[in-house]
């Protein structure tokens, strides 16, 4: 009877241990994928993961402005007063609201501070590591594009231009106080270029205005031809003398600042060629157009020659070139090429519908906005 007794105490304490494994088995099963969802969800809280080529994703507002880029990560803005400032990893580093203001454009002005103008001409200095406002200015210049950061014998300057009458406005970095106004000159839809001790635009008046560094005055202007308005950047030859620029007619235009005259121009577009030409070497200059060809200019004497043109497969609607590598928005994809070895190139197809304001930053890496989301994208 007594080792009856024990088998079945022994039988039952085998049951309970068995009973005791599966529902450890059972119960730490759950457990540990719970823990996989709360890791993934944690490390992915402000980034959708999904099988494109985007590092990360984050919701924003659709009317956020191009992004700036900064030493480690970018600082958006938008036209309901939001700022934020990202990390490279797409992480909130700060982030405020001015539901007052709309903001316009931005550009990091040195290492500690970046500026950011309203749409009705307000400029702000933010420190970058905080978001603390060191001083707002009201400049009654209304921009198109970000602010032009120079400097000006020993200080550094931040200069507006006024996309309404070609107004430029200079003011000192350290306080907002204001060094000089110029002259007005008409619509100006490009942004200021300096080289030398000038800074020059083009224009609605078909014409290149060049102003002093110093004090603001209109030292001249070079005049196109009528159908040859400029609402592209500028780009600054090495000898200081000769600038070269793209315009609504297609044309690529040589001009020298010394005679004060177009000494060149040849055809590089059947639409308008707006984007902003770019110094490969000491005397060949990269255009893109806009129906998906990237060309390549020889500067012979005083004349520009053609040297090499790629055609890609689509068209372009934003393009943009930084340290030599060319990047283009167009028929829903994101294409990068180097411009000093063209080969080399990727494609992104799977970025979304919508794409706009694409901007590259540090690391190879690039930001673009899409379906109110802002990407960013691995370059080379």
């Amino acid at each position: 009877m007594k080792s009856k007794r024990i088998v079945i105490f022994l039988s039952m304490l085998f049951l309970l241990t068995a009973a005791s494994a599966l529902y450890s088995v059972l119960r730490l099963t759950p457990s540990h994928a719970t823990v996989d969802q709360v890791i993934i969800q944690k490390s992915t809280a402000n980034h959708k993961t999904q099988q494109t080529p985007a590092l990360w994703r984050i919701p924003i507002s659709s009317t956020v402005n191009k992004p700036t880029p900064l030493t480690s990560g970018w600082f958006v803005t938008d036209t309901n007063g939001r700022i934020i400032s990202l990390t490279e990893t797409g992480d909130i580093r700060w982030q405020t609201s001015y539901s007052n203001h709309a903001w316009q454009a931005s550009a990091v002005v040195d290492n500690e501070t970046i500026c950011a103008v309203t749409q009705k001409g307000t400029l702000f200095l933010f420190e970058l590591n905080s978001g603390a406002v060191k001083w707002s200015k009201e400049t009654g210049t209304i921009c198109l594009h970000p602010p032009l950061i120079e400097m000006l014998g020993q200080q550094r300057v931040i200069i507006l231009l006024s996309q309404e009458d070609g107004t430029l406005v200079c003011l000192n970095a350290l306080d907002g106080s204001i060094r000089w106004k110029s002259p007005a000159t008409s619509r100006s839809d490009g942004p200021p270029t300096r080289f030398g001790d000038m800074i020059a635009y083009g224009n609605c008046d078909a014409a290149v205005h060049l102003f002093s560094m110093t004090n603001g005055q209109l030292n001249g202007s070079i005049q196109l031809e009528g159908d040859e308005q400029v609402a592209g950047a500028i780009l600054p030859l090495p000898n200081e003398k000769l600038l070269v620029v793209g315009t609504r007619s297609g044309k690529l235009a040589l001009l020298n600042t010394t005679s004060m005259t177009c000494i060149s121009r040849v055809s590089v577009s059947e639409a308008e060629a707006f984007a902003t030409p770019v110094l490969v070497d000491a005397k060949r200059i990269f255009m893109p157009v806009s129906e998906g060809r990237l060309t390549f200019w020889k500067l012979d004497g005083d004349q520009l020659v053609a040297d090499d043109v790629i055609k890609l497969s689509s068209s372009f609607d934003e393009t943009i070139v930084v340290n030599n590598i060319f990047w283009a928005i167009g028929n829903r994809s994101v294409v990068a090429v180097s411009i000093t070895a063209p080969s080399k190139r990727l494609q992104y197809t799977t970025l979304g519908d919508d794409l706009r304001a694409i901007v590259p930053g540090v690391n190879g890496k690039t930001v673009l906005i899409s379906d109110g989301e802002l990407i960013c994208v691995k370059g080379f």
